[in-house]
Formats: C-alpha cells, structure tokens, sequence
C-alpha cells in the first residue's frame, strides 16, 4: 500500500519523477505517481484504491494540472482527510476551494535534495504520514462492508451508524456558474507554515458514544431559493434556486445530483446540471457543475453549510473561472432556504 499518493498532470511527468526519486531518498516511502495496473486490474479502481490507502496525499498545481477534475478531486480528498500536501511548480494560482492552504513555490527547484523548500516539505510529509495510521486489507474490508451497510440501510430510510470520526472542515470557496473577470479569494485562512497546516488538519477521532446514530438530511425535499446572494460588483443573484434530484447515501455522508436555475435581478439566466456530497461530520456541502444550458455560463464549484435546522443553506461562497465573452460575475456570498 502506498505512503504517499502524488496527484498531477501527465504533462509534468518528468518533474514529478525527480522529484518523487528525491522523496524515496529522503523516506524511502512508497510512492504511487504513476500507472501501476497489474493485468486485469481497472483504472478507476487502481487510482481509487491507491488513495484511499495513501497516508498522504501531494498534488502538483501546474498550468495544465489547475484544469483538470481529475487532480482536483484528488485533492478534494486529500483535503477531506486532513493528509493534503500541496505546492506549486509553476507561477499559477490554486483553484479557489484549495487557495486556504499554504502552498509552496517549487517552480525554481532544480532536483536539490538539500534545497530549504523541499526539506521543509519532506518535513510535512514525515509529519503527515506518522499521523495518519497505515490502512490493512482487513481495514479496507471493514470500511466496504461498512459502506455496504450504509447505503443498504440509506436506501431503507432508517437511521445511519454513529460517525467514528470528524474530518477539519476546508475553507472550499465556490463558483457560481458564471463566468468571472477574476477568482480572489474571499478571506481564506492561511495557514502560517506547511508543519502547522498539516498539524491542524489531521484527523483526530471523536469519542465513540455507542449506541448513537444520525439522521441523514432529505437535501432533496423541496427547492432552495437563494437570498443575500449578492457579489463583490454589487449584482444581485437572489432568487436563483437549486434542486437537488438525487441523493445516495455513503458512508460519510450522500452524494448528490441537481439542477440550478440562474437569475440575475429579474433575468432568466439559464440552468447548471451538478453533482456533489454532502459531508455528516461537517456538515458541508460541496457541488460542481457538469453542462450549462446557455454557452455564456460557465461551469463552477460550490460549498455551503447545511444549518442545524435543515432549512437553511449558510456560509455559502462562489467565484469561478471563464472566456471573457461569457457573461461576466466576480466571488461572492450567499444563502438559501427552503
């Protein structure tokens, strides 16, 4: 099983293989950066099992790497596990749900094993991987049939089994679905060094309490009508709404399918199909959407906050990436009810 899970764009192969060749030097950990498919063995479910066992997670934010789902739900779930080590090869800017994090600039390393910066991060790394116990076969088998149960009894409608841990909740800033001339951050908390972000994201377990069990929200009862959703230029996206169509349990928490349905003022914007999760421990809600209805939105990703009452969506924020001819919106905050 893997020590450490590198996630990063193909066009950086020959950077991440140096500097994955000085990591080994350093730890002599196990590394899994690249293919490694027995025969036979699926894609998905390599790349899968490799990060579930992975006692920390490195992402490589490049130019190509920024654009791609797939190393940013990579890093989603580092981040979600609290093992997240990320840094920076080229003069880029994280996408907006990972800029809270202290990100290292490597885009001057040459392969140094002495260089201050990549000894600080291997630093991190010893640092995570000692915190973070080392998945067994028999662990992973108890986590599947833990799912399995899960989503049995999810589908039942019944009360889910006690959560045996809480995981630090991410400051994930979230696109609107509209186009913007910018993507600032929105007040992020940034962590002073490398060694106290991973110090504090660390998952550390809850008091398990027995006989205790949750209730899985109905995220999916009613439609939620967005209020004070107003952004840094001032425009006003109240009364947009989100329906959320779908939703399965997992054994954190649902994934969820929807539709959102954009109003600028009194305008009919267009619509967002999206998937996401909800996360129990958190009680967030992230989304990212999957095709617009009109070629003037553009695709962006989501957070919020699920309040005690369950009637309420808070703490949501959004800011997105698109062409400049798209219709234009800048990071904002909003609300919802239903």
């Amino acid at each position: 099983m893997p020590d450490i899970f590198v996630s990063y764009a193909r066009e950086d192969h020959d950077w991440v293989s140096l500097f994955t060749r000085r990591l080994r030097e350093k730890g002599e950990w196990d590394i899994w950066w690249d293919l490694k498919l027995l025969p036979g063995e699926q894609f998905d479910d390599a790349i899968e099992s490799a990060l579930d066992r992975a006692r920390c997670v490195i992402v490589i934010w490049s130019q190509h790497s920024i654009d791609s789902r797939w190393v940013r739900s990579e890093a989603r779930e580092g981040a979600q596990r609290g093992v997240l080590v990320p840094l920076r090869i080229e003069d880029v800017t994280p996408p907006l749900e990972f800029r809270s994090f202290e990100t290292p600039d490597m885009s001057k390393w040459r392969g140094d094993g002495s260089d201050a910066d990549f000894t600080e991060i291997v630093h991190v790394v010893h640092h995570a991987i000692d915190q973070t116990p080392a998945q067994t076969d028999a662990d992973m088998s108890r986590r599947d049939r833990t799912a399995r149960t899960a989503a049995s009894v999810g589908a039942r409608g019944t009360l889910r089994g006690a959560v045996a841990g809480t995981a630090v909740a991410i400051a994930i800033v979230v696109g609107i679905g509209l186009a913007t001339r910018g993507e600032a951050p929105i007040d992020p908390p940034v962590a002073s060094s490398l060694a106290t972000l991973v110090a504090a994201s660390t998952i550390v377990p809850a008091a398990h309490s027995g006989a205790t069990s949750l209730r899985l929200p109905e995220l999916s009862y009613g439609t939620w009508t967005l209020r004070n959703a107003v952004d840094a230029d001032g425009d006003d996206f109240s009364n947009s709404t989100i329906k959320f169509t779908s939703q399965e349990t997992t054994p954190d928490g649902l994934t969820l399918k929807g539709t959102m349905t954009w109003r600028l003022g009194e305008l009919l914007i267009g619509t967002e199909g999206f998937s996401g999760r909800y996360i129990d421990a958190s009680r967030q809600i992230y989304l990212e959407g999957h095709y617009v209805s009109d070629q003037r939105l553009a695709l962006g990703s989501y957070s919020a906050v699920l309040s005690a009452d369950e009637r309420s969506l808070i703490k949501g924020t959004w800011g997105s990436t698109a062409a400049p001819d798209q219709l234009a919106g800048v990071p904002g905050r909003w609300e919802a009810s239903r």
